[in-house]
């Protein structure tokens, strides 16, 4: 392979190393904003870390849902439904970090997401308060 190829390999892979660095950040530094505003805890006193361990799709304060009788009977028809439900998983878990925050005696974790739409003053994340999925430990 030629050393132009290598060298725009090595500038791709530095660049995309950066859009994930700056992703991570950008979604702990709001979090602590949207934490420190929640809580009335000055930022300075907030510390944030993302939860790899913790993924987005299970904070839903929902109950997954199951399938019907039917689609339970037919082994081709649950193969599909479950396949849905892994892509619908799979959406969330990819859109969204999960930042555990704490500061002034409260711990909380945010699932953030980038936001398309946000006016230029604002932070392109926006994050929303979670409850702790069964299991999971506090900071």
């Amino acid at each position: 392979m030629s050393k132009g190829y290598h060298r725009a390999m090595r500038d791709y892979s530095f660049l995309l190393l950066g859009v994930l660095v700056m992703g991570c950040s950008g979604a702990m530094d709001s979090a602590k904003e949207d934490f420190s505003k929640d809580y009335t805890c000055p930022v300075s006193r907030v510390e944030a870390r993302v939860r790899k361990d913790v993924k987005p799709s299970t904070l839903s304060p929902f109950k997954k849902k199951e399938p019907s009788a039917k689609i339970k009977e037919d082994p081709a028809r649950l193969a599909m439904w479950n396949k849905e439900q892994e892509d619908k998983d799979a959406q969330t878990d990819d859109g969204q970090t999960v930042v555990e925050v704490r500061g002034c005696d409260n711990t909380v974790l945010y699932s953030c997401g980038y936001a398309s739409q946000h006016s230029s003053t604002s932070s392109p994340w926006m994050c929303m308060k979670k409850a702790y999925p069964d299991g999971v430990t506090k900071w």
